[in-house]
């Protein structure tokens, strides 16, 4: 039974406001700005005393686009893109992720992450990336910028074999090398992924990691931090390399 008074007031955890009366069976309460978190509320006819019921109140993280990673892609799509932020959805809903004019369906994970599927992306260069929901789109942080890239290619290695305890700088010379997040992979058992050294848009430098074995192994290179790689294929031998026995004449 609410009574129409100046005390009139609904209390929102520790927090305290002024209710606004419509009926005997009605107010009207403003959320104050709280942290995300389960608060009792209660309601009081003369700021003293309050219902008895115990009715709590849920305050969810505002929804929010934190980062995303990779935060790159090559045009033909495919790339998973992990969402990171805040607020992002519940069990249940629906969720499109928007790559600039583009549109695919993402899977939610929890609150806080969303996984989407790169669209086909008909050219290269920096485009707005949006998330909506069933409650409509996820407005906090705004958009953010993802970047299409062109895939690189691959022409050759220089050198093409090495020791199998690795060290070597393998050159590789192509097209369309990224100047950060640049990885190279050895498809050796088990695949080892390295750090490449940006040079230019056409070479790059890559240490040769260890090998258990002998034998040739594909090296491919990846411009989003070994998310998405070439496959043109080109070997790399590993080998148990040159050993000196003796000299002659030994002077």
């Amino acid at each position: 039974h609410f009574v129409e008074t100046n005390e009139l007031s609904c209390r929102f955890g520790d927090i305290s406001i002024r209710g606004l009366w419509l009926s005997a069976t009605a107010v009207v309460c403003t959320v104050p700005s709280k942290a995300a978190g389960s608060f009792v509320f209660a309601v009081s006819n003369n700021g003293v005393d309050e219902s008895r019921d115990v009715v709590r109140y849920e305050i969810a993280d505002a929804p929010k686009i934190v980062s995303l990673r990779p935060s790159r892609g090559p045009t033909f799509g495919s790339t998973l893109v992990h969402v990171l932020g805040t607020g992002l959805g519940q069990e249940g809903d629906d969720v499109t992720c928007v790559f600039g004019a583009a549109h695919s369906r993402g899977r939610l994970i929890n609150s806080t992450s969303v996984q989407c599927t790169l669209p086909v992306i008909k050219e290269a260069g920096m485009i707005d990336f949006r998330l909506e929901t069933g409650h409509g789109p996820v407005q906090g942080g705004g958009s953010i910028p993802f970047q299409v890239f062109i895939e690189p290619t691959v022409m050759s290695l220089s050198p093409s074999q090495g020791r199998l305890d690795g060290g070597a700088i393998v050159t590789i010379a192509g097209t369309g090398f990224a100047a950060t997040d640049l990885a190279c992979r050895f498809d050796q058992d088990p695949i080892v992924i390295v750090l490449a050294t940006w040079m230019s848009s056409t070479m790059i430098g890559c240490p040769a990691p260890r090998s258990l074995v002998t034998g040739a192994v594909s090296v491919e290179v990846s411009n989003n931090g070994g998310v998405d790689f070439t496959s043109a294929g080109l070997r790399f031998l590993y080998e148990v390399g040159a050993t000196v026995q003796s000299l002659y004449p030994p002077r």
